[in-house]
């Protein structure tokens, strides 16, 4: 979770977007609970405006699975993949028993197993203002806000929003302050987060939604959990 919240800030902070920068949104977190298996569909809608001007809007859709065991699969497409018919993705495997993540590559044919030992990882729960400080920086103010619980795809959820607010001249020497807020909606039941909601005041940085879909509660398909017959298998340190 700090690696998500670490990369999270990393972005916000960077003050500077390359013209047509690939920027991965989002994930939705998934802890590893035991005896709570599901599969489920993230839907990620992302809209943005490229240095030319266009806007575009592109909607992807993940598979998301966890096993009786605890094993967690996501699946994450690169966005703005040029040629729908031929989308750029990844798999992710958590393992908490082997206390390893596999990243998979469908591209490359290829699959990297890394040591995690982080006990967080496994006990995922959003960043709700309480875990730890988050850094700030001269001219940004960050605020975290407990939200109602709701209803959401039939599970009763807590959100928590935090806004990051840019003062005049301490973003690409804005002249107006600008805002960002960044969403997530948690559901107890599931150990899962099921919508997500971002919103930069920088068209060019762009604007997501992520909802959890087609939730569906069994065991997955074991398979899943492993990579492909045939991939090359490689172990790297943390």
């Amino acid at each position: 979770m700090r690696l998500r919240i670490g990369m999270l800030l990393l972005l916000l902070a960077a003050g500077a977007w390359s013209a047509d920068t690939v920027i991965m949104p989002h994930e939705i977190g998934v802890s590893c609970l035991k005896r709570k298996p599901f599969t489920a569909i993230a839907r990620t809608t992302l809209t943005r405006v490229f240095a030319r001007g266009t806007q575009r809007t592109v909607t992807t859709e993940d598979h998301i699975a966890r096993d009786a065991e605890g094993r967690v699969l996501r699946e994450q497409h690169l966005p703005w993949t040029e040629d729908p018919r031929q989308p750029v993705y990844y798999l992710n495997i958590l393992d908490p028993k082997r206390m390893k993540n596999t990243h998979i590559d469908p591209q490359e044919h290829s699959a990297v197993e890394r040591p995690v030992d982080a006990r967080h990882t496994w006990d995922y729960v959003p960043y709700d203002g309480t875990q730890y400080q988050l850094a700030e920086r001269p001219g940004v103010s960050i605020n975290t806000k407990r939200l109602r619980s709701q209803q959401i795809a039939g599970l009763k959820c807590w959100g928590q929003r935090t806004t990051y607010v840019y003062s005049p001249g301490t973003y690409k020497g804005n002249q107006q302050p600008v805002t960002r807020t960044w969403e997530v909606w948690y559901a107890k039941k599931i150990g899962s987060d099921v919508r997500i909601i971002a919103h930069d005041g920088d068209p060019k940085a762009g604007d997501q939604e992520t909802d959890l879909i087609d939730i569906k509660y069994g065991e997955p398909d074991p398979s899943i959990f492993v990579p492909p017959v045939g991939y090359a298998i490689q172990s790297s340190q943390p």
